[in-house]
């Protein structure tokens, strides 16, 4: 069975409605639906992340959902002296997980944490959804001070891994 756009942004919407989490939605051309979101991090010393949620249609069929995806941001970006540092401490970060994956932006430095749920023939429970929103910050909450030690120079990607995956 087919998960028409609107089945995916209430799925969402109630999601976030029931934990009380404040968004703003935005509906792009009529057919892409973003969710904004901003939070505060407490077990690392990055501030603040930024959370997406875009429920994406079919091409083939607009009415109906193909993915829901989030991506959440830092204020932070690597420079060009700590990019390549950043991207293998985030290359190594990504090994084994099994849901999401950091991403870099090699133009201009921007570090984010993407997740995807497909849509395609059913909707994923409300567990699977609230993933979305709360995975992506606990990767930054777990990785978010390797990211600055590297990116900051003061220390070695591989080292920074260790220390975190101890």
């Amino acid at each position: 069975m087919s998960v028409t756009m609107e089945e995916a942004v209430s799925a969402v919407r109630e999601m976030l409605e029931d934990r009380e989490v404040r968004y703003s939605l935005d509906n792009i051309r009529e057919m892409f639906y973003v969710f904004s979101l901003g939070f505060n991090l407490s077990h690392t010393k990055l501030s603040s992340a930024n959370v997406k949620i875009s429920v994406i249609p079919s091409k083939k069929n607009p009415e109906y959902c193909h993915r829901i995806v989030s991506y959440a941001t830092i204020g932070i970006k690597a420079d060009e002296d700590s990019i390549h540092e950043v991207a293998e401490f985030l290359h190594r970060a990504n090994y084994g997980l099994a849901f999401g994956n950091f991403e870099l932006d090699f133009d201009d430095g921007e570090i984010r944490y993407k997740m995807s749920l497909n849509c395609v023939d059913s909707l994923p429970g409300e567990d699977a959804i609230e993933d979305v929103l709360y995975l992506p910050l606990s990767m930054f909450e777990r990785y978010g001070d390797g990211i600055l030690t590297v990116a900051m120079g003061l220390a070695e990607p591989e080292a920074a891994i260790k220390k975190i995956e101890e």
